[in-house]
């Protein structure tokens, strides 16, 4: 009894503390990395995630969970059921506190590259700016192949009580 009313204590006090929510984002051609790492109770428990998708010409084909051992295993999306909790509970929810974008884009044509590699900082750190006031963008030219990396690092200030207690609220 004393040990339930222990965990009951700890999950509670886990509720009225903000999750933090740490992600990084690589896209190539052909895969794109999904890294996450959620810490609770203030750094003490960290939940490391990592996500694979393989695709081929635009086509979603396979999702892989990685486990930290390195062994992959299938993943799918199921479809839910029922009533969804509104898109405006979430967002009001989630506050970002950094936000990190770095791009290589190439053409193997000096022209082309320049050209797309303004366009895109420009398209970059404005859309950066609108989500998070301590954003950074960066796209690096690279002439001598044709490539498109991005990565996206950022950290997430997840208060999932406003979530819950909008969620409940509708309902």
């Amino acid at each position: 009894m004393v040990f339930f009313l222990f965990a009951l204590t700890i999950i509670a006090a886990g509720l009225v503390f903000p999750a933090l929510l740490r992600f990084r984002l690589h896209i190539t051609l052909t895969r794109c990395d999904l890294f996450a790492d959620i810490f609770l109770f203030f750094h003490l428990i960290k939940l490391p995630m990592h996500f694979i998708l393989t695709f081929n010409e635009g086509s979603l084909v396979r999702v892989f969970r990685v486990s930290p051992g390195g062994q992959r295993k299938a993943f799918y999306f199921k479809k839910r059921k029922g009533k969804r909790l509104p898109f405006r509970a979430i967002v009001n929810g989630i506050k970002i506190n950094k936000l990190s974008l770095y791009t290589r884009i190439g053409t193997q044509e000096a022209d082309k590259t320049a050209l797309i590699c303004g366009a895109a900082e420009s398209i970059f750190r404005s859309v950066c700016s609108v989500f998070c006031k301590n954003a950074e963008a960066s796209v690096y030219p690279d002439f001598k192949r044709h490539v498109f990396i991005l990565n996206l690092e950022g950290i997430l200030h997840i208060n999932h009580v406003k979530i819950i207690l909008k969620a409940f609220s509708k309902r």
